[in-house]
């Protein structure tokens, strides 16, 4: 076992497939970053809308649009359609926010106790995909394209024939007196600008920053300085989808009945830092095991953080309301991960695996901004929220009595 110079900056390369593989990765990530930033401009606007018009149509619009990158990737490896049309897709695929109005439907559905369960279950699909990555890396870029494309067209048709719509649109419901009261302007204007969820946006931008940064420079940090091959980078990838389906199917409910919500938030912002440390350490010394035991503990317990946190900002709103706060806070979160996109690779070019410790100090600041909240979940444990019934929904004493 040896030891890696743990400052120096990542060497140039000369070698042509090396140097293929960079530019792809930075076209890759500036694609990331304009999609982020659209997302941050319309995330807001689109919650609205399924506020006002429903969630079915944007879930399926969000659906169609994904399947133009697929399309324009399957032309680009089996008729040399030009590569940017594949990346101009990718920008506009995210415009809409699927993932947005996913939480939203969800919230809708799921009561306030049992969202966080909910929305971890939502994610944990996400790391079943995951999973399929090494198997996709066995196929031609055409072959990859066209299962792709199949899949989006088969999400496409199921939200089109399955998926029921959760508002009410009926005129005569929505300007009753009882939705009035759940839709009243001023009364979400107080969440979005009380306290309790400037604190939770804080944190969803910084956590966004640092996750996606470091998320981008993994591969590279992983190939370059621990000298992991394909096939190990691959086993890396399924080791931290399975550990991060468990505990998000499995193991957030015990959390959150034990802990609360807003303790198991602080458990995964403490988690996150403790797994940069760990990376920072495998750089180090020389540890390829060290990536494994971090996506065996602390990775899986820090993807906590994204459903409880979308949870504990679904409960300041109604069920009328819950596009626009979705949107408000997940544009936060592109924000902060255009932002990773573009600082944290400069920051790793300069200062090698330090950047590292540099996730690690942002999560420790939002885990100080988590401990300075006082409220808390609404399930189980300590830090439990005290609950009031209100026209404009699940409030807790604490908003009611902040300025």
């Amino acid at each position: 076992m040896h030891k890696f110079n743990t400052t120096r900056r990542p060497e140039e390369t000369t070698d042509p497939c090396d140097y293929g593989s960079a530019r792809a990765a930075q076209l890759m990530s500036g694609a990331d970053s304009a999609g982020q930033l659209v997302g941050f401009a319309l995330f807001p606007t689109i919650g609205a809308l399924s506020d006002a018009y429903g969630r079915r149509p944007l879930l399926l619009i969000s659906q169609l649009l994904h399947v133009v990158p697929a399309a324009f990737l399957f032309l680009y490896a089996e008729h040399d359609l030009s590569i940017y049309y594949f990346l101009g897709g990718k920008v506009v695929s995210a415009s809409v926010g699927g993932g947005v109005i996913g939480m939203a439907y969800t919230a809708d559905i799921v009561p306030s106790e049992q969202r966080s369960v909910a929305f971890g279950i939502l994610l944990a699909t996400a790391a079943t995909g995951l999973m399929l990555a090494p198997v996709g890396a066995n196929f031609t870029l055409g072959h990859a394209a066209l299962a792709a494309l199949s899949l989006h067209v088969s999400a496409s048709l199921i939200c089109f024939g399955l998926l029921e719509e959760t508002v009410d649109l009926n005129p005569k419901r929505r300007h009753s007196e009882e939705q009035k009261k759940e839709m009243r302007p001023d009364r979400l204007l107080k969440a979005i600008l009380g306290p309790k969820y400037r604190r939770y946006a804080l944190i969803a931008t910084l956590h966004g920053a640092v996750g996606k940064g470091l998320q981008d420079i993994g591969p590279y940090f992983m190939s370059r300085s621990l000298g992991f091959t394909p096939q190990r980078l691959g086993a890396f990838i399924v080791v931290l989808a399975l550990t991060a389906l468990v505990a998000q199917a499995a193991i957030l409910r015990s959390l959150i009945g034990r802990f609360g919500e807003l303790g198991v938030l602080r458990l995964a912002l403490l988690s996150a830092a403790a797994a940069y440390v760990s990376f920072f350490g495998s750089a180090v010394l020389g540890s390829e095991a060290t990536p494994f035991v971090a996506a065996a503990t602390f990775l899986p317990l820090s993807t906590l953080s994204i459903p409880v946190l979308t949870a504990l900002v679904a409960n300041q709103a109604s069920p009328a309301e819950q596009g626009t706060l979705q949107g408000s806070l997940h544009s936060l979160i592109n924000l902060g991960q255009a932002i990773g996109l573009l600082v944290l690779p400069l920051v790793y070019r300069s200062a090698g695996a330090a950047v590292y410790l540099v996730g690690a100090a942002m999560e420790m600041l939002n885990f100080a901004i988590a401990v300075s909240d006082s409220g808390g979940g609404s399930a189980g444990g300590g830090n439990r929220e005290i609950q009031i019934e209100s026209g404009y929904g699940s409030i807790s004493k604490d908003d009611e009595e902040d300025p």
